[in-house]
């Protein structure tokens, strides 16, 4: 299991843009094959930080979804409307 934290920072007065977004992209991961668990969440403190937390069966689902349509479309959007990059990630079960 491959597990992803993506925080990303939203433009001030941009979070709602990038919440309102992020939807159909969230949905249309949930529904991706190797999919285990996606979802957006936003800080309680500063408004316009977010974190993806994505759980995925495998790096090869992961990469199928970076190459996906709707990662494609939605993901530019989301990029448009931050303040820096992403920081990104990736973690696994340790043993």
């Amino acid at each position: 299991m491959l597990i992803i934290h993506a925080d990303i920072f939203a433009k001030e007065g941009l979070g709602d843009e990038i919440a309102k977004i992020a939807q159909p992209l969230i949905t249309a991961t949930q529904a991706e094959e190797g999919c285990i668990s996606y979802n957006l969440f936003r800080d309680t403190t500063d408004n316009c930080l977010f974190r993806f937390v994505e759980y995925w069966e495998s790096q090869e689902a992961l990469d199928r979804h970076v190459k996906s349509e709707h990662f494609q479309k939605y993901f530019p959007q989301l990029t448009e409307r931050t303040s820096k990059p992403a920081v990104i990630k990736s973690h696994k079960v340790a043993e």
